[in-house]
């Protein structure tokens, strides 16, 4: 099996593509992690923008503005989902930004992988303009996707010291 370094196999990211959460975006976030623990950190988008969650349509859009023209290259369009998302690798952090016609929607999730002794972990914060109960299902269903992947990392990597 093709390995994508630090001892994950590549079947092990492509696996995220078929858990329940969050669509598509498995594969995407699961890539990320398991690759952005050899790029060096650099100067980003400020993660956490404003003090608290709930904020108004306009600091949606001026942030949303400023991740896109920062990072609009590495966009992608996830329509299933009715997400945008924008990849920093040099940060190790991405953007997912609702579309119109998502339940949540205006609202964002940002997450930054962060290499945690021999493991990874995963932190999250997230903003919303829109409907608060289906925000916070979109958080957790992040939330839950983050617990995922910082298991199946740990494991690989259990499993990779020992043969």
């Amino acid at each position: 099996m093709a390995d994508l370094g630090s001892g994950i196999p590549r079947a092990t990211a492509w696996a995220f593509r078929r858990m329940p959460a969050v669509g598509a975006m498995k594969n995407f976030w699961a890539a990320i992690a398991i690759l952005s623990l050899t790029q060096a950190p650099c100067a980003g988008q400020e993660f956490k923008p404003h003090p608290k969650a709930s904020i108004t349509l306009a600091q949606w859009q001026a942030y949303f503005d400023e991740v896109k023209r920062k990072h609009g290259a590495a966009m992608q369009d996830i329509e299933a989902e009715k997400l945008l998302v924008f990849d920093d690798g040099a940060t190790k952090t991405i953007y997912a930004f609702t579309k119109s016609g998502h339940p949540a929607h205006p609202a964002w999730i940002t997450r930054k992988v962060e290499q945690r002794g021999d493991s990874i972990g995963i932190n999250q914060i997230g903003y919303f303009a829109g409907d608060e109960p289906s925000f916070a299902q979109l958080f957790r269903s992040y939330a839950e996707l983050n617990a995922k992947m910082e298991a199946e990392f740990k494991q690989r990597r259990k499993d990779a010291q020992s043969k």
